[in-house]
């Protein structure tokens, strides 16, 4: 399993415009070959947005990076201050407390 953490901001976006967006960007995600689960998360209190994701591999994650949905989002002129972090499973320990994943 690996992971990525992303945020951003809106840019001349309201929340209630982002929510519609990613209504229609969700059934492109639930077809990313290799990812697991997408979580769509926000903290409307300070403007935060992003995604939780858990990927079957770095590979998957690496391929969905070179991907049109990809380039599409991340070019998007209301999405801002685009972070991404990237960590590896300790399966060790993830299997023990029932990981929402069985990989």
């Amino acid at each position: 399993m690996y992971a990525t953490h992303v945020t951003f901001n809106l840019d001349g976006l309201s929340e209630q415009d982002y929510i519609e967006m990613t209504k229609s960007l969700a059934p492109s995600y639930a077809a990313v070959p290799g990812l697991k689960v997408k979580i769509w998360i926000k903290q409307s209190n300070n403007g935060v947005y992003g995604g939780i994701y858990l990927w079957e591999s770095k590979a998957a994650y690496q391929n969905y990076m070179e991907s049109e949905l990809y380039k599409s989002v991340r070019s998007h002129p209301n999405l801002v201050n685009l972070n991404t972090e990237c960590y590896d499973n300790i399966p060790e320990g993830t299997s023990a407390t029932k990981g929402p994943c069985d990989f």
